[in-house]
């Protein structure tokens, strides 16, 4: 209590009870701001919690935008922490690319994890929305219906994200390259070419069963092998890095950026490496 009552006394808050949700909220960015740990954040907000119930007092710090600002506390694991994921830039991800013949045991499964890798550099994709986990959710995992190829660019329709829990959609446009070898779209349509066609996650072996996300990752860190690069920095999440670096070293805009990686607050710019 008393580290509260100091910041309502500091801050110039009045000595209101029940607790506003405005004081709340301000409290919580404060104590983000002077980089306390999510565990602390979280003790503080439900030493509150427990003043106000034993004074049968409302308790605002259930409210669903404190329980967010705890969350993303946790989720980013504080002002100290360091992302320390590496990006997959344009040239190890081609090199990924090539390796993928020498491991994959079969010509089907190369094109399924070629396009799979390509679609997740290209589309600034979360790994949850190319692969299903291990009890097989797919709640946004991009479905095979959903793909349109054109010509010169493929459309990837996500019904849902992350960012998007509502289910608004957002249609990911990616257009061809000059270079075969990393072309998103010529690479995506060999894929399709081959694969069964089956409705539901776009990324499936050939008997039909999903992508999960540890066949995902543990390709990624096979081919990394094979390609000679360390792999303990890279994660699936590389490719979403890699790709908003690599929009950054060519020039994009920040805005432009966070609208083709989806994002919805400054948090595109931590994953720019330069």
């Amino acid at each position: 209590m008393d580290i509260f009552v100091k910041f309502r006394e500091n801050h110039g808050f009045s000595d209101v009870w029940p607790i506003p949700l405005d004081d709340l909220t301000s409290f919580i960015v404060y104590m983000f701001r002077k980089k306390l740990s999510h565990s602390t954040v979280s003790g503080y907000i439900s030493g509150l919690s427990y003043f106000n119930k034993i004074n049968n007092l409302e308790d605002n710090t259930q409210k669903f935008v404190v329980r967010k600002l705890i969350e993303g506390i946790k989720r980013l694991g504080g002002p100290n922490q360091k992302d320390t994921r590496l990006p997959i830039t344009r040239d190890i991800l081609e090199k990924l690319l090539r390796s993928l013949a020498v491991i994959c045991k079969n010509g089907y499964e190369t094109k399924l994890f070629m396009a799979s890798f390509s679609l997740a550099f290209h589309g600034f994709m979360r790994v949850g929305e190319i692969t299903v986990d291990c009890k097989n959710k797919q709640m946004h995992t991009v479905k095979f219906e959903n793909i349109k190829l054109c010509d010169a660019r493929l459309e990837v329709l996500l019904t849902s994200s992350k960012t998007d829990q509502f289910g608004s959609g957002t249609t990911i446009v990616i257009s061809k390259q000059k270079n075969k070898n990393v072309c998103p779209v010529q690479i995506m349509a060999n894929f399709i070419k081959v694969r069964p066609p089956y409705l539901g996650p776009l990324f499936c072996h050939f008997d039909g069963s999903p992508l999960t996300r540890y066949q995902f990752s543990a390709l990624l860190k096979r081919s990394l092998s094979v390609i000679g690069i360390e792999n303990n920095g890279f994660k699936s999440h590389s490719f979403r890095i890699g790709m908003a670096t690599t929009c950054a070293l060519e020039g994009i805009s920040d805005e432009q950026i966070k609208e083709m990686g989806r994002w919805k607050s400054q948090a595109f710019l931590r994953y720019i490496r330069i």
